[in-house]
């Protein structure tokens, strides 16, 4: 358990391996860890991780970028760069990291219809918010 009113040295020091932009991004998303109460190592160990993994995506996003949105098959068909698939995998990863760590909220929440099937119900955070109020 977190003593309350520490804070680890490492939230000041974003890892040397993030890119120049990452660190930026740390500076900001370490500070709301703080601000949460939940500026564990653990956590910032999370956080490092998702920089890492949105920097490879946005490096698989480039590569799409310059070859283009799709590629031939095996036997010359055309066919979806593989590349986008595993852009999205990346970027959801990074996406539900930053959920774990309380720095990104759903705006949505899904609810169970009258014929029994999950539906999805977009709402605002600001509507969450009253609602729990």
């Amino acid at each position: 358990m977190r003593t309350p009113g520490l804070v680890p040295d490492s939230v000041a020091n974003p890892p040397e391996d993030l890119s120049e932009a990452s660190q930026g991004l740390w500076q900001g998303l370490a500070t709301d860890l703080v601000v949460l109460g939940a500026a564990t190592e653990a956590a910032l160990l999370v956080l490092a991780d998702a920089l890492r993994l949105a920097e490879r995506a946005d490096t698989v996003a480039r590569a799409v970028a310059e070859d283009g949105a799709t590629t031939n098959g095996s036997t010359g068909q055309l066919r979806v760069h593989p590349a986008i698939v595993e852009e999205r995998v990346l970027r959801h990863e990074v996406e539900q990291k930053l959920r774990g760590l309380g720095l990104v909220q759903p705006p949505y929440t899904y609810r169970v219809g009258a014929d029994g099937r999950l539906k999805e119900a977009r709402r605002t955070i600001e509507e969450v918010l009253a609602e729990q109020e």
